[in-house]
């Protein structure tokens, strides 16, 4: 997990912000970008990726930048993502980590913020 989750908080690096990627095994399956909100991102993100993600413990979303509320790993969750990884920052941080906690989901906090405009 740890190498897949490095590999798409970098390419998350390179989108335009508000950016979500989703990954695994290596390869870019989804990703939303450029969008005005992060729940517009996932969206996008999860519809790119399509099935691949369902299932599959090695799918693992990113974002550039924090999120504000839990409606977009909400969003990443019921999807079938088993990993987010965001730099975190957010007020509501505790939200999303117990979001994830109660659906057993990795959250990775990488204290680094891609966001980018």
């Amino acid at each position: 997990m740890r190498a897949n989750a490095a590999f798409v908080w970098s390419v998350v690096k390179h989108l335009k912000s508000n950016a979500v990627a989703i990954g695994r095994a290596g390869q870019l399956i989804g990703a939303g970008a450029g969008q005005v909100d992060r729940v517009s991102a996932c969206r996008i993100a999860i519809d790119k990726a399509g099935d691949r993600i369902k299932g599959d413990p090695e799918a693992i979303a990113a974002s550039d930048a924090f999120f504000p509320f839990t409606d977009g790993p909400q969003l990443l969750i019921e999807a079938g993502i088993r990993c987010i990884v965001h730099p975190g920052g957010s007020k509501r941080d505790q939200d999303t980590l117990d979001l994830c906690n109660q659906h057993n989901v990795t959250c990775l906090l990488t204290g680094i913020r891609h966001f980018r405009h």
